[in-house]
Formats: C-alpha cells, structure tokens, sequence
C-alpha cells in the first residue's frame, strides 16, 4: 500500500466469508466502550443483512486483510432518509484490537486506501 506501518495491508471488498471476523471486531467495541452507541454485539443474521443492504444502495463495505486474517474493516451506510440527504453517508472504521495498540490505524487508512478501494469495489 505504500505507506508507513501498512505494508502487507490489503483493502477489499467484504465476503460472506469474513463476516463472522467483523461480527468479532464489532463485539469488542460494543461490549468495552462506547464508540457503536451499541449495548450489545450484532448477530451473524444482521451482519448479512446490512451487507446485502449496502450492496444493493452500492455503498462500500470493506475489509482490512493482514497476514491472512481480517484486521479491520469500514462501511459507509445512509445518513439520513430525508430527499436532502440522499448524497450523504455515514462513515464506520473498526480495527482488530492490537497488542500492542495501534493508534491511528484505522485513521491512516480511510483517507486514502479504503476510499480508492470503495471505487474499486464498485468499479467491479
């Protein structure tokens, strides 16, 4: 990729293969702290659902492959329902815990990578 502390990063689209990684990325978030505005984790069953949801508005969602496992993963879902907002989206990042922490992961990653493979995955 091409930057500082990524290499070996590969950003793509998620498969119904990588799902029950997210479900485990996403659990720790919601179950630790406050950052999903979740009380509990999402079961398997709704993570296929917002995949296909967002499939079907052409929205990415992505994942973040290191050393054969997922390592994070972002998606972009609607703002708001309202006409006005149909150009807006709203904006996940989940890295895997790490030890050690890595801070700013996830922020190094949107700006660049995770948008040129969202247009990637569309493109395909």
């Amino acid at each position: 990729m091409g930057r500082a502390g990524l290499s070996g990063v590969s950003i793509r689209a998620v498969a119904p293969g990588d799902l029950e990684a997210v479900s485990v990325i996403f659990g720790y978030y919601a179950e630790h702290t406050v950052a999903t505005f979740e009380e509990s984790p999402r079961s398997m069953r709704e993570w296929g659902e917002l995949a296909v949801r967002l499939h079907g508005l052409d929205l990415p969602f992505l994942v973040a492959e290191s050393g054969g496992e997922i390592s994070g993963y972002a998606y972009a879902s609607p703002w708001r329902s309202k006409p006005a907002y149909r150009h807006s989206a709203e904006d996940s990042v989940f890295v895997r815990r790490l030890r050690p922490p890595a801070a700013g992961w996830g922020d190094s990653c949107w700006p660049g990578s995770w948008r040129r493979a969202a247009v990637a995955a569309r493109a395909s």
